[in-house]
């Protein structure tokens, strides 16, 4: 089987921010569990949005994380507390199948 992109997940800090402070964290994993981890922030001089700081991991997801991950992807997923704030996080939850359509989302914390 080919790899391709399975889930992908974004948190947003809506909290208060400025230089440095966390912006957004985005998750990548491909159907054979290896994956991508970026994490965004503001960039310490007040570029934010032309400059901003990224730092990156990745690797491979032990193989019972993954197995229970693709469980839970299975299972039905619901909206908990809505939390439509100023301060807090959103996110924004993505379930791809093979040729690259979303066949699942859940997104908390954004207004409608």
């Amino acid at each position: 089987m080919d790899k391709y992109l399975l889930l992908e997940a974004t948190e947003h800090n809506w909290g208060l921010m400025g230089p440095g402070s966390w912006n957004h964290t985005e998750w990548k994993i491909q159907n054979n569990g290896e994956y991508t981890v970026s994490m965004h922030y503001n960039s310490i001089d007040g570029d934010w949005d032309s400059n901003p700081t990224a730092m990156h991991e990745s690797g491979k997801m032990p193989q019972a994380d993954f197995e229970h991950l693709i469980s839970v992807s299975k299972q039905k997923w619901h909206v908990g507390i809505e939390s439509y704030g100023c301060d807090g996080s959103a996110w924004d939850v993505r379930l791809y199948n093979p040729s690259g359509e979303v066949i699942k989302r859940w997104k908390e914390g954004y207004p409608d």
